[in-house]
């Protein structure tokens, strides 16, 4: 959940949703949805790159651990 995390303290998400409000279909408003996930996404991988990085001789994660994200974001799928 830390890209959405991101996505509200930079104001994406309050804009996304008045999008939605105003947009001319559902199909329209859910395009909006798919893109602010899409975006969410970016930012978690953005987050696990630095993450699994070597700090200070400890290791932030351990292995198996961003293809055990993967699968479970695999497992949940999005539109």
């Amino acid at each position: 959940e830390f890209g959405h995390h991101v996505q509200t303290l930079t104001g994406a998400s309050q804009k996304v949703q008045q999008a939605q409000q105003s947009a001319r279909s559902q199909a329209d408003g859910n395009r909006y949805s798919v893109a602010l996930e899409l975006q969410a996404d970016c930012y978690a991988g953005v987050w696990a790159a630095n993450a699994s990085k070597v700090s200070n001789g400890e290791v932030a994660l351990e292995a198996g651990d961003l293809e055990a994200g993967m699968q479970t974001a695999n497992a949940i799928g999005d539109d």
